[in-house]
């Protein structure tokens, strides 16, 4: 992967890993793998494992930046909600 101004970070549910991803806004072609948690493993509910990964998000944000200059912006992968009317 190029790495451009535009990258994210991508959180995927993999089997009982959550994989987190250095990938294009775009497209997940040639995203780098920064990280795998067990989310089992770590033995958290859902609240807390999202305080995990918000923490995580930043910390990497910063290391990512630290090392490359650029800052990824993370992305809700949640899907958009409907909009109603011409909202």
């Amino acid at each position: 992967m190029k790495l451009a101004a535009n990258c994210r970070l991508a959180f995927r549910t993999e089997g009982p890993e959550v994989v987190v991803y250095l990938a294009d806004t775009h497209t997940m072609a040639d995203a780098i793998v920064l990280a795998r948690l067990n989310k089992a493993a770590l033995g958290v509910s859902n609240t807390l494992f999202d305080e995990i990964k918000s923490a995580f998000s930043k910390w990497l944000q910063v290391q990512v930046a630290a090392h490359t200059g650029i800052v990824p912006v993370m992305i809700d992968q949640a899907p958009p909600e409907p909009r109603e009317g011409n909202a």
